[in-house]
């Protein structure tokens, strides 16, 4: 049993305010992460970032297009020495893209 004594008594309107920043850092966590893919005819395509994953010693990015369809975009993830992030490159050998496709579809399926 919970008892409260008198001079422990907690201000509502600081609770209130945990409760309100709690609820917002769970909702910032549950919002799918969203970037915009530029190609090179001048098209753009939201996509949800579903994860960052490994294969065959390389980083990869799994991105789900947000206008309806049910592709899923893999690209390398390669770290940008130039300004310390992180970028998006094209996987141009077939077999590279087995592998990574492989491994995505072993982490979706656990």
């Amino acid at each position: 049993m919970y008892r409260q004594d008198w001079d422990d008594e907690i201000d509502p309107e600081t609770e209130l305010e945990k409760e309100h920043r709690y609820a917002a850092a769970q909702k910032a966590e549950e919002e799918p992460k969203v970037i915009t893919l530029d190609f090179d005819d001048g098209t753009q395509i939201d996509c949800e970032i579903l994860g960052v994953f490994a294969a065959e010693k390389k980083d990869y990015i799994a991105l789900a297009p947000k206008d309806g369809s049910e592709d899923i975009y893999i690209y390398k993830y390669v770290k940008d020495k130039a300004n310390g992030g992180y970028m998006l490159a094209d996987i141009d050998d077939d077999d590279e893209f087995e592998k990574a496709e492989a491994q995505l579809k072993e982490i979706i399926t656990e």
